[in-house]
């Protein structure tokens, strides 16, 4: 069986790396980046993480159920969508971000996420 591996941007000195593959393993995917958001961003476009399952992190992680049904009588998801949206741009630490990435396993059941400089310190090390 031939692994592949998908580059999904390219490496231009960023400080960390992020590699996913899904549960038969026969491909991964590489991404590499400064901030966080951009690596959210390009696993949101390249659909390897779902806006859905995002939402209901954010939803189950914050307490957000008293809106959503709010939202849901009301029938205005805008409601609980800029709520989401909020915590996310706005809240959410960096390191937030990252347990909320790793905890999307739909596409990417495992994950790393590889801070390019500690690795290449291990690698002078050994």
């Amino acid at each position: 069986m031939k692994h592949f591996t998908n580059k999904l941007n390219s490496y231009d000195g960023q400080k960390y790396r992020w590699e996913g593959k899904p549960t038969h393993r026969q491909w991964t995917w590489v991404v590499y980046y400064d901030d966080i958001n951009v690596l959210f961003n390009i696993l949101i476009d390249k659909d390897i993480i779902h806006d859905d399952d995002i939402n209901n992190y954010i939803i189950n992680e914050y307490d957000l159920e008293k809106i959503k049904e709010e939202a849901e009588e009301k029938e205005d998801w805008d409601i609980i969508q800029e709520k989401v949206d909020n915590i996310r741009c706005h809240e959410m630490t960096q390191n937030e971000i990252e347990t909320m990435i790793a905890h999307q396993t739909s596409n990417a059941y495992y994950q790393e996420f590889i801070d390019i400089e500690e690795e290449r310190k291990e690698d002078e090390d050994d």
